[in-house]
């Protein structure tokens, strides 16, 4: 399992900028979800496009556009040490849901892999990580065209 800081998101639509602190906290680069709303052009109560990511660049890391994935793909770049931001619909994933009951895009933090299922950061809930299951991420990953994003120290 990769460890990694935890962080609530601060905004209901903040969750990409919220896991990106937390790849960025990994590799020792420290900034606020302000800080990074505003570099990721994170709008409100919209979030931020996806393509955004790159923006991280600016950062001294390496960011991939997102671009659909596959489970043994995570699998294996969870087995080099890098973590991996996952988008979800939060209906599927059975533990978020707004007030109302709808459910939306959502980005989560994939850190490692267990016997039984995939254990994550979440910037909706108070700690991380939790465990979910294969079948339930798949669902959710699946509602999201199994859009992955990785960012990663550069490689000289």
């Amino acid at each position: 399992m990769i460890h990694l800081p935890h962080y609530l998101q601060e905004r209901d639509y903040s969750c990409v900028a919220a896991c990106a602190r937390m790849v960025l906290g990994l590799y020792g680069i420290e900034r606020t979800e302000t800080e990074l709303r505003q570099l990721l052009k994170t709008r409100p109560g919209i979030g931020t496009h996806p393509i955004h990511l790159r923006n991280l660049e600016s950062l001294g890391v390496d960011a991939t556009w997102p671009y659909p994935g596959t489970l043994d793909e995570l699998r294996q770049i969870i087995e080099r040490g890098i973590p991996v931001i996952a988008f979800v619909w939060t209906g599927a994933l059975q533990s978020i849901v707004d007030s109302e009951g709808a459910d939306y895009l959502h980005t989560i933090v994939i850190v490692g892999f267990s016997e039984s299922g995939i254990l994550i950061h979440d910037p909706r809930l108070d700690t991380g990580p939790v465990e979910i299951s294969v079948s339930v991420f798949g669902n959710a990953w699946k509602y999201a065209d199994h859009l992955i994003a990785v960012v990663t120290r550069p490689t000289f």
